[in-house]
Formats: structure tokens, sequence, C-alpha cells
């Protein structure tokens, strides 16, 4: 009997060893960004206050260009408009832009850096962070920090 219930164990474990491999979803990473991409930025924490007061969300447009490591993204909403940079991971990429003068209409020169993240999650889902720093001469900076989340379309 204790032969028959080891066999019987060693079988179940088998079977089961095998049949996990798949659980019929889609739990691929997206690795190749390129298309057009609607985002949504939902969790704001604006310390510069760029955006509209009592703003919780926004929406954004994104096209994204990848060859190789090499990522370019076009954005309708975000200040600097056109970002360069690369992937940092097997699933993820970070591109950035810097604008530089008089952006807020004090007199004082400043320059905004923005960094954009994207992690895939799905193979048409990915997470977002979009960090921004200002410093200006007049010696203020602040940080702002919003998470959001792209499709695919």
């Amino acid at each position: 009997m204790n032969r028959y219930l080891h066999s019987l164990f060693v079988l179940v474990f088998a079977l089961a060893s095998t049949s996990c491999g798949s659980s019929g979803g889609s739990n691929l990473l997206l690795t190749n960004f390129s298309g057009v991409w609607q985002v949504t930025f939902n969790n704001i924490l604006d310390d510069c206050g760029l955006l509209e007061e009592g703003t919780d969300t926004f929406e954004d447009q994104h096209t994204i260009m990848q060859t190789g490591s090499d990522v370019h993204l076009d954005a309708d909403q975000l200040p600097g408009g056109t970002y360069d940079g690369g992937k940092d991971g097997e699933n993820s990429f970070v591109v950035s832009s810097r604008l530089e003068g008089d952006l807020f209409g004090t007199g004082f020169n400043c320059v905004l850096t923005e960094d954009l993240r994207y992690t895939s999650s799905d193979t048409n889902i990915a997470d977002l962070l979009y960090n921004i720093h200002v410093v200006c001469e007049d010696s203020s900076s602040c940080d702002s920090a919003i998470r959001g989340v792209g499709f695919l379309e």
C-alpha cells in the first residue's frame, strides 16, 4: 500500500509540475513600446503648482517610437513635448526632457527637468511615473511626481 501511495504521489506531483506552465491568461510583458498610448495620470503630488488647483486627473496621448534600446516619445500635454531616452530593463524605459528660461514669467531663469518611466505590466498596459524637478536662479526649487497608467491602442 505504501508503494501505491508513493507512486500516486509522484504521478500527481509530476502532473502538477507540468501543467503549471501557463494559466491561459496573458502574462507576457511588453518589450517594444512602439505605438500610440492613451494615458491617464491620476495620482498627483504637484508641489510645483504646475497643474490647475483641484486637478486630480488628466489625460494625455503619447506616441512612442522604439528602435532597439533607444526610445523617442511625443506627448500631447506634457511641458517638454518631446522626450528621448532608452530601455532600462527588459520591460521598462525612461525618457527625459529639459526646458530652460523664464518658464513662469517671474523674470528668473529656471530649469525644468522631466523624467517619464514606463513599466509594462501586460502586453498592452504600462504603469507610468512622471517626475518633474524645477530649480530657479532665485534659489527656489520644487519637485512633483505623478503616477498614471497607459493603454496601447
